[in-house]
């Protein structure tokens, strides 16, 4: 094999590494959207469980004053988390656009290098059908003499 096959092989091993390993940080980001998400839904439902409580009517005003307080910290958090979310969807979808451009970069060195290996093979094989023609013909020459 010749050494400028040798080095596409090992650039096209480089490149799939690189896909790779995008790969991976694709699995992290869809693991942190799913978990973000998983995080939204628990406080949409603490927050539809909390108004769905019937406060009492005994409640002071201070207590109808916090519980209300306290309902609008549950809704800034849900913006908060929804806005979380959104960033991490646009991350993913980023990393997914890198993902596929390192996975399309490593399939296209990685058949350059096969082409240039085959090359290398067709190459190999005609100079050793050239020497064994030469051979056969040396032989053949051999025998003429006599």
């Amino acid at each position: 094999m010749s050494r400028r096959t040798d080095t596409m092989q090992q650039v096209a091993g480089l490149a799939g590494e690189s896909a790779d390993t995008q790969m991976r940080e694709l699995a992290d980001r869809q693991k942190s959207l799913s978990e973000g998400e998983a995080q939204l839904a628990e406080l949409q439902r603490f927050l539809q469980e909390y108004q769905h409580t019937d406060p009492q009517a005994s409640l002071s005003m201070t207590q109808l004053m916090n519980r209300q307080q306290f309902l609008q910290r549950i809704k800034d958090a849900i913006a908060f988390q929804q806005g979380a979310v959104e960033r991490l969807r646009v991350s993913l979808e980023d990393q997914r656009q890198l993902w596929m451009q390192a996975r399309n970069r490593a399939k296209a060195l990685d058949s350059v290098a096969q082409r240039m290996e085959a090359g290398d093979n067709r190459a190999s094989e005609r100079h050793e059908q050239s020497e064994a023609d030469e051979r056969a013909q040396r032989s053949t020459s051999i025998w003429d003499t006599d």
